[in-house]
Protein backbone atom coordinates (compact mmCIF):
# COMPACT_ATOMS: atom_id res chain seq x y z
CA UNK A 1 0.00 0.00 0.00
CA UNK A 2 2.87 2.35 0.84
CA UNK A 3 4.52 1.64 -2.48
CA UNK A 4 1.28 2.49 -4.28
CA UNK A 5 1.07 5.84 -2.47
CA UNK A 6 4.69 6.60 -3.30
CA UNK A 7 4.05 5.94 -7.00
CA UNK A 8 0.96 8.15 -6.93
CA UNK A 9 2.85 11.02 -5.33
CA UNK A 10 5.67 10.67 -7.81
CA UNK A 11 3.29 10.82 -10.74
CA UNK A 12 2.09 14.20 -9.43
CA UNK A 13 5.65 15.46 -8.91
CA UNK A 14 5.17 15.53 -5.13
CA UNK A 15 7.84 12.99 -4.19
CA UNK A 16 11.63 13.09 -4.66
CA UNK A 17 14.36 10.62 -3.82
CA UNK A 18 18.09 11.18 -3.46
CA UNK A 19 19.37 7.83 -4.76
CA UNK A 20 18.18 4.98 -6.92
CA UNK A 21 15.89 2.59 -5.08
CA UNK A 22 14.74 -0.81 -6.27
CA UNK A 23 11.85 -2.97 -5.14
CA UNK A 24 12.05 -6.48 -6.53
CA UNK A 25 10.09 -9.70 -6.11
CA UNK A 26 9.97 -13.01 -7.89
CA UNK A 27 7.80 -11.63 -10.70
CA UNK A 28 8.23 -7.85 -10.65
CA UNK A 29 10.75 -5.06 -10.22
CA UNK A 30 10.26 -1.32 -9.66
CA UNK A 31 13.11 1.19 -9.73
CA UNK A 32 13.00 4.84 -8.65
CA UNK A 33 15.82 7.15 -9.80
CA UNK A 34 16.72 10.68 -8.59
CA UNK A 35 16.34 12.39 -11.96
CA UNK A 36 15.29 15.90 -12.89
CA UNK A 37 11.84 14.48 -13.37
CA UNK A 38 11.24 11.40 -11.29
CA UNK A 39 10.84 8.22 -13.38
CA UNK A 40 9.57 4.78 -12.58
CA UNK A 41 11.05 1.67 -14.18
CA UNK A 42 9.41 -1.75 -14.16
CA UNK A 43 11.63 -4.47 -15.55
CA UNK A 44 14.48 -2.01 -16.20
CA UNK A 45 17.06 -0.21 -14.05
CA UNK A 46 17.31 2.73 -16.47
CA UNK A 47 13.85 4.18 -17.10
CA UNK A 48 13.78 6.87 -19.75
CA UNK A 49 10.15 7.96 -19.28
CA UNK A 50 7.82 8.79 -16.42
CA UNK A 51 6.76 5.14 -16.49
CA UNK A 52 9.03 2.70 -18.34
CA UNK A 53 7.86 -0.91 -18.57
CA UNK A 54 10.28 -3.42 -20.06
CA UNK A 55 8.92 -6.91 -20.67
CA UNK A 56 10.52 -9.97 -22.20
CA UNK A 57 9.60 -10.79 -25.79
CA UNK A 58 7.33 -13.64 -24.68
CA UNK A 59 5.49 -11.66 -21.99
CA UNK A 60 2.60 -9.21 -22.05
CA UNK A 61 3.86 -5.73 -21.23
CA UNK A 62 0.92 -4.25 -19.30
CA UNK A 63 -2.46 -5.43 -18.06
CA UNK A 64 -5.27 -3.91 -15.97
CA UNK A 65 -7.78 -6.45 -14.69
CA UNK A 66 -10.94 -5.66 -12.73
CA UNK A 67 -13.21 -8.31 -11.20
CA UNK A 68 -11.53 -10.97 -13.28
CA UNK A 69 -12.12 -9.16 -16.59
CA UNK A 70 -9.26 -7.62 -18.53
CA UNK A 71 -9.94 -3.95 -19.24
CA UNK A 72 -6.57 -2.78 -20.60
CA UNK A 73 -3.94 -5.03 -22.14
CA UNK A 74 -0.72 -4.32 -24.03
CA UNK A 75 0.39 -7.50 -25.72
CA UNK A 76 3.90 -8.60 -26.55
CA UNK A 77 3.05 -8.45 -30.27
CA UNK A 78 2.30 -4.74 -30.07
CA UNK A 79 -1.49 -4.99 -29.86
CA UNK A 80 -3.30 -2.72 -27.40
CA UNK A 81 -6.86 -3.53 -26.34
CA UNK A 82 -9.29 -1.60 -24.16
CA UNK A 83 -12.64 -2.75 -22.74
CA UNK A 84 -14.34 -5.74 -21.16
CA UNK A 85 -12.91 -9.10 -22.19
CA UNK A 86 -10.33 -7.27 -24.28
CA UNK A 87 -8.93 -9.37 -27.09
CA UNK A 88 -5.92 -7.57 -28.55
CA UNK A 89 -5.02 -7.79 -32.25
CA UNK A 90 -1.66 -8.74 -33.65
CA UNK A 91 -0.90 -5.05 -34.10
CA UNK A 92 -2.59 -1.73 -33.47
CA UNK A 93 -5.49 -0.79 -31.19
CA UNK A 94 -8.61 -2.80 -30.44
CA UNK A 95 -11.49 -1.26 -28.48
CA UNK A 96 -14.22 -3.49 -27.11
CA UNK A 97 -17.27 -1.24 -27.38
CA UNK A 98 -17.88 2.29 -28.71
CA UNK A 99 -15.38 5.14 -28.73
CA UNK A 100 -16.55 8.68 -28.02
CA UNK A 101 -14.54 11.81 -28.81
CA UNK A 102 -16.10 14.94 -27.38
CA UNK A 103 -18.98 12.92 -25.96
CA UNK A 104 -19.42 10.55 -23.01
CA UNK A 105 -22.25 8.63 -24.70
CA UNK A 106 -20.87 7.15 -27.88
CA UNK A 107 -23.69 5.72 -30.00
CA UNK A 108 -21.54 4.10 -32.70
CA UNK A 109 -18.17 2.38 -32.94
CA UNK A 110 -16.70 5.87 -33.41
CA UNK A 111 -18.75 8.88 -32.31
CA UNK A 112 -17.15 12.29 -32.84
CA UNK A 113 -18.91 15.36 -31.45
CA UNK A 114 -17.19 18.09 -33.41
CA UNK A 115 -15.09 18.51 -36.55
CA UNK A 116 -12.65 15.98 -37.97
CA UNK A 117 -9.44 17.32 -39.50
CA UNK A 118 -7.09 15.24 -41.64
CA UNK A 119 -3.92 17.12 -42.50
CA UNK A 120 -1.41 16.35 -45.21
CA UNK A 121 -1.66 13.96 -48.12
CA UNK A 122 -3.88 11.41 -46.40
CA UNK A 123 -7.06 9.61 -47.36
CA UNK A 124 -10.26 8.43 -45.72
CA UNK A 125 -11.24 4.96 -46.91
CA UNK A 126 -14.65 3.34 -46.48
CA UNK A 127 -14.44 -0.39 -47.00
CA UNK A 128 -11.53 -2.73 -47.57
CA UNK A 129 -9.42 -2.29 -50.67
CA UNK A 130 -10.31 -5.19 -52.91
CA UNK A 131 -9.87 -5.85 -56.62
CA UNK A 132 -13.42 -7.19 -56.89
CA UNK A 133 -15.51 -4.80 -54.79
CA UNK A 134 -13.25 -1.74 -54.62
CA UNK A 135 -13.65 0.88 -51.93
CA UNK A 136 -14.77 4.48 -51.47
CA UNK A 137 -11.94 6.91 -50.85
CA UNK A 138 -11.85 10.61 -50.04
CA UNK A 139 -8.40 12.07 -50.03
CA UNK A 140 -5.93 14.69 -51.15
CA UNK A 141 -2.65 13.50 -52.55
CA UNK A 142 -0.27 14.38 -55.39
CA UNK A 143 -1.58 11.44 -57.44
CA UNK A 144 -5.29 12.09 -56.83
CA UNK A 145 -6.31 15.75 -56.68
CA UNK A 146 -8.80 16.43 -53.88
CA UNK A 147 -11.65 13.91 -53.88
CA UNK A 148 -11.60 10.70 -55.84
CA UNK A 149 -13.53 7.47 -55.81
CA UNK A 150 -11.97 4.06 -56.40
CA UNK A 151 -14.93 1.71 -56.48
CA UNK A 152 -15.72 -1.28 -58.68
CA UNK A 153 -19.51 -1.23 -58.38
CA UNK A 154 -22.26 1.36 -58.83
CA UNK A 155 -22.28 4.33 -56.46
CA UNK A 156 -25.86 5.35 -55.52
CA UNK A 157 -26.93 8.47 -53.62
CA UNK A 158 -30.36 7.81 -52.07
CA UNK A 159 -32.68 9.80 -49.84
CA UNK A 160 -33.89 6.68 -48.07
CA UNK A 161 -32.93 3.07 -47.61
CA UNK A 162 -36.43 1.73 -48.27
CA UNK A 163 -34.97 -0.83 -50.63
CA UNK A 164 -36.10 -2.52 -53.80
CA UNK A 165 -39.82 -2.41 -54.52
CA UNK A 166 -40.44 0.35 -51.97
CA UNK A 167 -41.43 3.95 -52.61
CA UNK A 168 -38.37 6.16 -52.36
CA UNK A 169 -36.89 9.28 -53.84
CA UNK A 170 -35.11 8.52 -57.09
CA UNK A 171 -31.34 8.69 -56.67
CA UNK A 172 -28.27 9.91 -58.45
CA UNK A 173 -26.23 6.93 -59.58
CA UNK A 174 -22.65 6.89 -60.85
CA UNK A 175 -22.50 3.56 -62.65
CA UNK A 176 -19.40 1.41 -62.73
CA UNK A 177 -19.04 1.93 -66.50
CA UNK A 178 -18.64 5.70 -66.01
CA UNK A 179 -22.19 6.74 -66.94
CA UNK A 180 -24.52 8.77 -64.71
CA UNK A 181 -28.27 8.35 -64.21
CA UNK A 182 -30.59 10.84 -62.51
CA UNK A 183 -34.17 10.11 -61.58
CA UNK A 184 -33.83 6.54 -62.84
CA UNK A 185 -34.69 3.66 -60.51
CA UNK A 186 -31.35 2.12 -59.61
CA UNK A 187 -30.53 -1.57 -59.78
CA UNK A 188 -29.77 -3.64 -56.69
CA UNK A 189 -27.73 -6.38 -58.34
CA UNK A 190 -24.87 -4.06 -59.35
CA UNK A 191 -25.93 -4.22 -62.98
CA UNK A 192 -25.74 -1.18 -65.28
CA UNK A 193 -28.65 0.71 -66.78
CA UNK A 194 -28.42 0.99 -70.56
CA UNK A 195 -27.89 4.68 -71.37
CA UNK A 196 -27.84 3.94 -75.11
CA UNK A 197 -24.30 5.15 -75.58
CA UNK A 198 -24.78 8.39 -73.65
CA UNK A 199 -22.86 9.48 -70.56
CA UNK A 200 -25.89 11.00 -68.80
CA UNK A 201 -29.46 9.68 -68.54
CA UNK A 202 -32.05 11.95 -66.90
CA UNK A 203 -35.63 10.93 -66.15
CA UNK A 204 -37.26 14.37 -66.00
CA UNK A 205 -36.63 17.91 -67.11
CA UNK A 206 -33.39 19.86 -67.08
CA UNK A 207 -33.45 23.52 -66.06
CA UNK A 208 -30.49 25.56 -67.23
CA UNK A 209 -29.57 28.90 -68.79
CA UNK A 210 -27.60 27.65 -71.78
CA UNK A 211 -26.83 24.43 -73.67
CA UNK A 212 -23.88 24.27 -76.05
CA UNK A 213 -23.68 21.38 -78.51
CA UNK A 214 -20.18 20.66 -79.83
CA UNK A 215 -20.95 17.33 -81.51
CA UNK A 216 -23.34 16.73 -84.41
CA UNK A 217 -23.53 20.46 -85.02
CA UNK A 218 -25.56 21.78 -88.02
CA UNK A 219 -23.66 21.23 -91.25
CA UNK A 220 -26.20 21.68 -94.01
CA UNK A 221 -24.68 24.51 -96.01
CA UNK A 222 -24.21 22.05 -98.86
CA UNK A 223 -27.88 22.80 -99.69
CA UNK A 224 -26.66 25.97 -101.43
CA UNK A 225 -24.30 24.05 -103.74
CA UNK A 226 -25.36 23.95 -107.40
CA UNK A 227 -25.35 20.16 -107.56
CA UNK A 228 -27.74 19.82 -104.61
CA UNK A 229 -30.90 17.94 -105.62
CA UNK A 230 -33.67 20.15 -104.30
CA UNK A 231 -37.12 18.62 -104.29
CA UNK A 232 -39.70 20.56 -106.24
CA UNK A 233 -42.73 21.85 -104.36
CA UNK A 234 -44.94 19.42 -106.25
CA UNK A 235 -42.75 16.52 -105.09
CA UNK A 236 -42.92 17.80 -101.50
CA UNK A 237 -46.70 18.09 -101.77
CA UNK A 238 -47.05 14.51 -103.02
CA UNK A 239 -44.82 13.19 -100.22
CA UNK A 240 -46.88 15.03 -97.58
CA UNK A 241 -50.13 13.64 -98.98
CA UNK A 242 -48.78 10.09 -98.77
CA UNK A 243 -46.81 10.21 -95.49
CA UNK A 244 -48.28 13.11 -93.46
CA UNK A 245 -44.87 14.57 -92.63
CA UNK A 246 -42.00 16.36 -94.37
CA UNK A 247 -39.35 14.44 -96.32
CA UNK A 248 -36.39 13.27 -94.17
CA UNK A 249 -38.22 14.36 -91.02
CA UNK A 250 -39.31 11.47 -88.74
CA UNK A 251 -42.99 11.07 -88.05
CA UNK A 252 -44.56 11.93 -84.69
CA UNK A 253 -44.79 8.20 -83.87
CA UNK A 254 -41.06 7.77 -84.56
CA UNK A 255 -40.24 10.75 -82.34
CA UNK A 256 -42.32 9.28 -79.53
CA UNK A 257 -40.69 5.89 -79.78
CA UNK A 258 -37.07 6.83 -80.43
CA UNK A 259 -36.72 10.45 -79.35
CA UNK A 260 -34.16 12.50 -81.25
CA UNK A 261 -30.65 13.83 -81.05
CA UNK A 262 -30.55 17.56 -80.37
CA UNK A 263 -27.66 18.28 -82.74
CA UNK A 264 -29.08 16.11 -85.54
CA UNK A 265 -32.52 17.70 -85.22
CA UNK A 266 -31.08 21.23 -85.34
CA UNK A 267 -29.21 20.26 -88.49
CA UNK A 268 -32.34 18.79 -90.08
CA UNK A 269 -34.47 21.85 -89.25
CA UNK A 270 -31.78 24.16 -90.62
CA UNK A 271 -31.68 22.15 -93.84
CA UNK A 272 -35.45 22.51 -94.26
CA UNK A 273 -35.23 26.28 -93.65
CA UNK A 274 -32.49 26.53 -96.27
CA UNK A 275 -34.59 24.54 -98.74
CA UNK A 276 -37.59 26.80 -98.09
CA UNK A 277 -35.37 29.82 -98.65
CA UNK A 278 -34.30 28.46 -102.03
CA UNK A 279 -37.94 27.88 -102.99
CA UNK A 280 -38.87 31.45 -101.95
CA UNK A 281 -36.00 32.88 -103.98
CA UNK A 282 -37.13 30.97 -107.11
CA UNK A 283 -40.75 32.01 -106.58
CA UNK A 284 -39.68 35.64 -106.26
CA UNK A 285 -37.72 35.35 -109.49
CA UNK A 286 -40.77 33.90 -111.24
CA UNK A 287 -42.99 36.70 -109.90
CA UNK A 288 -40.56 39.34 -111.11
CA UNK A 289 -40.44 37.69 -114.53
CA UNK A 290 -44.26 37.52 -114.71
CA UNK A 291 -44.52 41.23 -113.82
CA UNK A 292 -42.34 42.06 -116.74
Amino acid sequence: MKRFIVCALMSMGAFQISSAQTWESANAKMVLTPHTMTKVGIGTTRPISKLHINADWNQDAFRVQLHGSTRLLLKKNGGLSVGNYASPPERGLYVYGNVGIGTMRAQEKLHVNGHVLINGNYTLKLGTEDSNSGYFTIGNSPKHYNTYCDIKGNLSFRNTNAGKGQVQSVPLVIQKNGTVTMGVWETYDNSVRDTQGHRLMVNGGILCEKIKVIGDVPNSDYVFEEEYDLWSLSEVKQFILENKHLPEVPSAAEFKENGYNLGEMDDLLLRKVEELTLHIIRLEEEIVELKK
